[in-house]
C-alpha cells in the first residue's frame, strides 16, 4: 500500500452504497486516509456542515483528495490546489445539469440556471485530474458535454455490499403456495428506472395468477391507486438486512433500466444489477449500451428486452417463469 495522505469528502450517509465501495477500495491502496463527513439526516445540513468542516480542513497536508457524490456540491472544491503534485479526484457519476434539465425537466434547457448548472459540471470536471465515472457509456456522454479530456476518465462500476446482499442473508415467506413465481424489483421510483413499465406489465400478466410481484422503495412516489393492481404488492423502504432476504425469497429480480425516453437510462447500469448477481438470482435488464459492458444475456439467468416495452416485458417474465417450472 502506498505512505500517502488521502483525504476523502462526502456529502452522502456514510453507509451509503457507492462510499462504502470507494472507501473500501482507498483502505485497500493507501495507509493514511481520512474521511471527512456528516452524521446529519438531513441532506442539506449535511452539505452545510461537510462545507464548513472542509473550509477549516488543512488541505495542504494531503497527497489525494476525493470528492464522493456530487461534487458539485461540495464548495471548497472551486479553491486551487494547496500544493503543485496534489491529485484531485471526482466521483461524477452523477450531472446536475442533465439530471434537472433532461432527466426531472424541473428546468428548462434556456434557463440561466441551466446554463449555470451546465457551467458547474464544466468546471469541476475541468479541475479534477481522475474524473470516475460508473460506466464508459456515461464517461462518452460526459467528454462530448462538458468537454473534458477524455484522459482524465476512469471506470469504477458500482458494487453490491457483500457484507449484507448474500445468498445467505436468509429468506422470507413471500409465497402463498409453493408454485406461486415471485418477481421482484426495489428502488428509488426515479423516472430513468421505468417503473411505469414494469406496472404495465404486471397489469397485462394479471390473468396468470401464479405471477405475483413485490415493488419496494418509495412507494409514494409512485402516485398510482393500488387496488388497481391485484397481483402487485408495494412495501415501502426497508433495511438492507431485510432488504436481502426478500431478494433471496424472489424467483425473478427485475433490474432495468426500463424507460426508453429518457436517455440517462442507456448509460447507467441500475446497482440492483450487481446487488442481483452477487446473490444468485435472474435477472431482467433493459436493453442500454451501459448494461451490455458488464452483462451478456445467456438465456438462463441474465435476460435483456427492449426499454419502453410492457409487453415485450411481460411476455420475457412468462416465459422465464415457463422454464423455471421445467427446471
Amino acid at each position: 500500500m502506498e505512505n500517502k495522505k488521502v483525504l476523502y469528502v462526502t456529502t452522502k450517509n456514510i453507509d451509503y452504497i457507492r462510499n462504502v465501495q470507494i472507501i473500501k477500495m482507498l483502505k485497500n491502496n493507501y495507509t493514511d486516509i481520512k474521511i471527512l463527513y456528516s452524521k446529519k439526516k438531513n441532506y442539506y445540513l449535511r452539505i452545510a456542515e461537510v462545507n464548513l468542516k472542509l473550509l477549516f480542513e488543512r488541505k495542504s497536508k494531503y497527497d489525494i483528495i476525493f470528492f464522493g457524490f456530487l461534487p458539485q456540491l461540495i464548495f471548497s472544491f472551486f479553491y486551487k490546489k494547496k500544493k503543485e503534485n496534489q491529485l484531485i479526484i471526482i466521483d461524477f457519476i452523477i450531472s446536475l445539469y442533465n439530471t434537472l434539465i433532461f432527466d426531472r425537466k424541473r428546468i428548462k434547457e434556456k434557463a440561466l440556471l441551466a446554463r449555470l448548472l451546465k457551467n458547474i459540471d464544466t468546471k469541476i470536471s475541468s479541475k479534477a485530474d481522475i474524473v470516475y465515472t460508473d460506466t464508459k457509456t456515461q464517461a462518452r456522454y460526459f467528454e462530448k458535454e462538458f468537454n473534458i479530456d477524455k484522459s482524465k476518465f476512469q471506470t469504477l462500476y458500482l458494487e453490491p455490499n457483500t457484507d449484507i446482499y448474500n445468498k445467505n442473508t436468509g429468506y422470507i415467506k413471500l409465497k402463498d403456495s409453493d408454485d406461486e413465481f415471485i418477481v421482484l424489483w426495489f428502488g428509488t421510483i426515479l423516472p430513468l428506472q421505468g417503473v411505469d413499465i414494469i406496472l404495465e406489465s404486471a397489469k397485462l400478466l394479471n390473468g396468470n395468477k401464479k405471477i405475483k410481484f413485490y415493488i419496494i422503495g418509495n412507494i409514494k412516489n409512485l402516485n398510482v391507486d393500488e387496488k388497481e393492481y391485484m397481483n402487485v404488492k408495494f412495501i415501502p423502504w426497508m433495511l438492507d438486512k431485510e432488504l436481502a432476504k426478500y431478494i433471496n425469497s424472489a424467483d425473478l429480480c427485475l433490474a432495468g433500466h426500463f424507460s426508453s425516453k429518457n436517455e440517462r437510462a442507456n448509460r447507467e447500469i441500475p446497482g440492483k444489477a450487481f446487488t442481483y448477481k452477487a446473490m444468485g438470482k435472474k435477472i431482467i435488464l433493459g436493453k442500454s449500451e451501459a448494461n451490455q459492458e458488464k452483462f451478456i444475456e445467456n438465456n438462463r439467468d441474465i435476460f435483456y428486452v427492449e426499454r419502453g416495452n410492457p409487453e415485450k416485458l411481460a411476455k420475457k417474465i412468462e416465459e422465464v417463469w415457463v422454464k423455471s417450472k421445467e427446471e
